[in-house]
């Protein structure tokens, strides 16, 4: 009797356990359902116009072309559908956002992207996750999903280049960046003062007949600039033509052991009147202009000449959507921003970006 009192006691004890865990489990799986939008996702549908699914466009300064994004938008809702055979069907309405009328919070989130303008989506009537596309090329930040990067920069070079439609509404601005080039100046040479207001980053290819026409006809007008300590120009490496990548190591190599900008800048000069005029320099052209113009040929066995090359072209590319010479960062170190243009441009679109850029 008293065995049977037990066993019925502790089967009590257990159903119950077991219900409370049940209760629980339900209590969990309400809330998490019945839980709003994250304070992202508020106010993102605030300046949203309280849309359920937004494709959201968010700009530095320069207000983005509306034509692209609203292609981007109806691409990327065709592509989530088809992803998950119409289980997630969701059509975003174009969301164009100021990043300076951001809350802190959301721009202290949105630190890692520094290249403007990015996109990303939302929705408060459909569960994006379930789209391993979203997934797999968006970051979810608290319920908002950003364009990864390299999938923004992918998608942006893709557009810009095959389609020829300008991200930006003005057409001289491909974007706009918060990050600024890396300046290590034990190997980027400098022309000009290092403590200027404006940096001008060039990427450029030495049988680049672009970089040849910027530097004969537009960089002679910036002389004056760049002599008064306003502007700086850092010569970057983005090698297009395989013919030119020993020219672009021995620079490099001259650099490093003379650490002399000026020495560099006459060699380019060489290389790009020829260049100017049809004329492509050898690499053995290039050896004999530095033993004339460096007094030296430098041993390229001791330099990490070809990291150095790689890391400018990998810079160009994976940071600013620069494939192709010449492109620019012009970079106002007072405003910490910059433009990135692809390239050549006239030396009024040059002085009318740096008016825009100060």
């Amino acid at each position: 009797m008293e065995r049977t009192i037990v066993l019925l006691i502790i089967l009590l004890i257990a159903t119950s356990i077991a219900l409370i865990s049940l209760l629980f489990y339900f209590k969990d799986t309400m809330t998490s359902r019945q839980a709003g939008p994250t304070p992202i996702i508020n106010e993102l549908n605030k300046v949203c116009n309280n849309s359920e699914s937004s494709f959201v466009v968010i700009y530095h300064t320069t207000r983005p072309n509306t034509q692209l994004f609203n292609l981007l938008s109806t691409s990327i809702s065709n592509a989530i559908a088809s992803n998950t055979s119409n289980y997630v069907n969701v059509s975003f309405s174009l969301c164009l956002v100021n990043y300076r009328s951001l809350s802190s919070e959301l721009k202290n989130k949105l630190t890692p992207y520094q290249v403007f303008p990015l996109f990303g989506i939302y929705s408060t009537s459909a569960d994006l996750s379930k789209a391993k596309l979203v997934t797999a090329y968006f970051d979810n930040v608290e319920g908002f999903y950003i364009s990864k990067s390299n999938f923004t920069m992918y998608m942006y070079a893709y557009v810009y280049n095959y389609y020829g439609i300008p991200i930006l509404n003005d057409l001289n601005i491909y974007l706009e960046t918060t990050k600024m080039p890396k300046l290590d100046i034990d190997e980027v040479p400098v022309i000009g003062s290092i403590n200027a207001g404006i940096y001008i980053f060039i990427y450029e290819d030495a049988w680049c007949p672009y970089c040849a026409k910027f530097h004969i006809e537009v960089l002679p007008a910036l002389e004056k600039h760049i002599e008064n300590g306003t502007i700086a120009l850092a010569l970057k490496n983005l090698v297009v033509h395989q013919e030119a990548r020993d020219i672009h190591r021995y620079l490099a190599a001259v650099y490093i052991e003379g650490k002399n900008s000026t020495q560099i800048r006459m060699l380019i000069d060489e290389i790009y009147h020829r260049v100017y005029t049809n004329v492509y320099p050898t690499t053995e052209d290039v050896i004999q202009l530095i033993r004339s113009i460096s007094g030296f040929v430098p041993d390229l066995s001791k330099y990490d000449v070809d990291e150095i090359v790689l890391k400018d072209s990998r810079e160009a590319q994976h940071e600013y959507g620069i494939y192709a010479t010449p492109g620019f960062v012009i970079w106002s170190r007072e405003r910490g921003v910059g433009i990135i243009v692809l390239g050549y441009r006239s030396i009024e679109t040059f002085l009318n970006l740096i008016y825009y850029i100060s």
